[in-house]
């Protein structure tokens, strides 16, 4: 975990299943990030936690580039749900 984000520092990898029973993971160079349960939408789901390091750190640098104003409340939302700084059942 690093002590800036407090979260696994990306970037993070999906590694599909290599077996009908098996889960999807998502592994980030120092440890698994989180297993995904095989069900409806499974690799999109992994895919899309697999990429959340980068769209955040792409988001922040929007943010710094642009001004807040420009990446709107659902851009602040978003970087703040991501940071813990909302609560996790926080709808953007």
């Amino acid at each position: 975990m690093s002590k800036d984000t407090g979260f696994t520092p990306g970037p993070w990898t999906f590694i599909p299943p290599s077996t009908v029973r098996d889960l999807c993971r998502v592994h980030s160079a120092e440890t698994t990030v989180c297993n995904v349960y095989r069900g409806l939408n499974d690799i999109a789901n992994a895919n899309l936690i697999a990429a959340a390091p980068e769209m955040l750190k792409v988001l922040e640098r929007l943010q710094e580039a642009t001004g807040s104003e420009y990446i709107g409340d659902d851009g602040r939302a978003a970087i703040a749900k991501a940071r813990g700084e909302t609560p996790h059942n926080l709808s953007i």
